[in-house]
């Protein structure tokens, strides 16, 4: 049996690198979207303060947009969107947890009287 769970392990360990891999590839693949739009809105912008554009030159745009749009998005360091709410919760808990317990101990002090010495 002890083989079983260590299979399980292996295999869960191996489901949660493979869900934060999926994760960071849809990340970049949302960043690279946005960024290829504002490059295109941008140059075409440009292009048309020049004058009437061509559908070539928007043709050339929209391909090195999306070039550079897929290089920056490699080159940023990006967190999986979905990961981020799941780290968040547990640290909050054991924040929320630590804070409560300074604040149980500072009140148990605050709580408990100071033996007056007795004279004798």
């Amino acid at each position: 049996m002890p083989n079983s769970l260590i299979l399980e392990k292996i295999l869960f360990d191996f489901m949660k690198k493979h869900k934060v891999k999926t994760l960071l590839k849809v990340s970049r693949k949302n960043a690279k979207k946005d960024i290829q739009a504002d490059l295109t809105k941008a140059l075409q912008e440009v292009t048309s303060k020049f004058g009437k554009s061509s559908k070539k030159l928007e043709k050339t745009i929209k391909r090195s947009a999306e070039k550079l749009a897929k290089e920056l998005a490699k080159a940023l360091n990006l967190q999986p969107e979905g990961l981020e709410e799941a780290k968040e919760a547990p640290a909050v808990a054991k924040t929320q947890k630590a804070l409560a317990e300074k604040a149980g101990s500072k009140s148990a002090k605050a709580k408990a009287p100071k033996e007056a010495p007795v004279e004798s």
